[in-house]
């Protein structure tokens, strides 16, 4: 039996800053077919930590912040560099 983390789901839907309704949903199913915590983050937002004391996280903290990590490259990578540029201030995933 195949197992979904061994699946591959090809490249992220692109974002050219043309029709975001729906790219989101199709970004959606993309992260949650990877990893659902993904999606959660982005919906949710990750865990509220200090970065400075990254030593002291809790392993809920610190997979939290791994899952807004690998949300915020999936979603850079999947966008053009003008949209990319708009969000790449940004520190966390949310919506």
């Amino acid at each position: 039996m195949a197992s979904y983390s061994s699946f591959s789901f090809g490249p992220a839907p692109w974002f050219t800053g043309l029709n975001y309704t729906a790219w989101k949903r199709r970004m959606q199913n993309f992260l949650w077919g990877i990893d659902e915590g993904l999606w959660s983050t982005v919906r949710d937002g990750p865990l509220e930590m200090n970065l400075e004391e990254h030593n002291t996280w809790t392993a809920e903290q610190r997979k939290s912040a791994h899952l807004n990590c690998r949300a915020m490259h999936i979603l850079q990578s999947a966008m053009s560099l003008d949209e990319a540029d708009k969000v790449e201030h940004c520190e966390s995933v949310m919506l």
